[in-house]
């Protein structure tokens, strides 16, 4: 399993000013330690772009920071604490470390704010979450990388803790060392769950372009992964015993795997030992140089009213490559494209069941080896 490090950055010192929300009005009161959990503190990064990292030496706990212009830094959260952006906020870590950190078992919130430029040679390079709660709303996690050689997590790195993704958006991240992995996401032991969220145009130079995982709870609800790329696996790998997936209203597109000495997958891969669920989820027009273009199984996995379509691999499983135990009810495989055999689905080895589900219109044949899938013919 690759080596997860994580990564910490630096603080400077500047001055800030607290105010209290009261009857609808806000008024300015004076800086002070012992200021009330419910009192807004202003970060004004436009006239201070480095403002933010001295509010972040002694916040109260459970204090909320209103962030305005672009702060400047590699910041550190070390209670509980919610961030919310006014007029396109951003926290920019100037290629200089993770931008935001978060160390330890606390609640972060962090709201309508951009995190880019964050630059890490050890795990996280947008965001690092090392055991806490962490809800990104309205937010954007952009341009962030992790550069060590077998390092993850290039937008955000979910170690040993929790992530949610509500109506936010993780998109062109990279992990570019010799085996980087999780360009988006990468989910070390933790959970990590999307609410129409989308994860997008990142890359890795190794696996797993979008999101990679090793024994998480992993859940997308009314989400999108797509045009995300890697050598091996564009979109998603449930990696790690006990490792879960549930994908609902969903969607997996337009990812791709360049092929490596191993294997490639275009839009998902279930690794042995995991278990994953989509239900009216689409798997769409994903790209593998060798096999398996949609979806390669080799836990267990069932689709419930959900669609693979479109789908390519260089040589077989253009829709599906299954060596695990694979379940089809009310589901849809077609359209989906093989260079040597298998189109829709490839047998590799375990079985595969079909419950009033359509496997057609896939080329040069729906499923192979011959009669290795029960009920698909053609």
């Amino acid at each position: 399993m690759f080596v997860r490090v994580a990564g910490r950055g630096c603080r400077r010192c500047v001055t800030v000013m607290t105010v209290m929300m009261t009857a609808g009005t806000l008024g300015l009161v004076e800086a002070s330690p012992v200021a009330a959990a419910n009192h807004h503190t202003v970060v004004n990064c436009n006239h201070n772009p480095n403002a933010l990292t001295s509010a972040l030496i002694s916040p109260q706990p459970g204090e909320t920071l209103v962030i305005k212009g672009v702060c400047f830094g590699n910041f550190v959260i070390n209670t509980n604490l919610t961030l919310i952006g006014l007029k396109d906020a951003v926290l920019d870590g100037h290629d200089t470390g993770t931008t935001v950190t978060i160390n330890g078992a606390f609640r972060v919130e962090l709201k309508n704010l951009t995190i880019t430029h964050g630059s890490s040679s050890s795990n996280g390079g947008g965001i690092l979450n090392n055991g806490g709660t962490v809800t990104l709303s309205g937010s954007t996690v952009r341009n962030n990388a992790v550069t060590g050689s077998s390092n993850g997590g290039g937008g955000i790195e979910n170690n040993h803790g929790t992530l949610k993704l509500n109506q936010s958006t993780v998109r062109n991240n990279m992990a570019t060392g010799t085996f980087g992995f999780g360009g988006g996401i990468d989910d070390n032991h933790g959970t990590t769950t999307l609410n129409h969220s989308t994860v997008s145009n990142n890359t890795a130079t190794f696996v797993a372009g979008g999101i990679e995982t090793n024994q998480t709870k992993l859940t997308l609800d009314q989400s999108t992964v797509s045009n995300n790329s890697a050598a091996f696996i564009g979109g998603m790998d449930l990696s790690g015993v006990t490792s879960t997936l549930t994908m609902s209203d969903s969607t997996v597109k337009h990812n791709s795997a360049a092929g490596n000495t191993f294997s490639d997958v275009g839009g998902i891969e279930i690794e042995s030992g995991t278990t994953a669920t989509l239900y009216r989820s689409r798997v769409l027009d994903n790209t593998a140089a060798t096999d398996s273009g949609g979806i390669f199984n080799a836990g267990a996995t069932t689709l419930n009213q959900s669609t693979v379509s479109g789908n390519i691999a260089g040589t077989v499983g253009g829709g599906i490559g299954n060596r695990g135990n694979l379940t089809l009810r009310h589901s849809e495989v077609e359209r989906n494209t093989a260079f040597s055999d298998g189109g829709g689905i490839f047998k590799f080895s375990g079985t595969v069941t079909l419950q009033d589900s359509k496997v057609r219109h896939n080329h040069p044949n729906n499923c192979a080896p011959p009669n290795s899938v029960p009920g698909c013919r053609g």
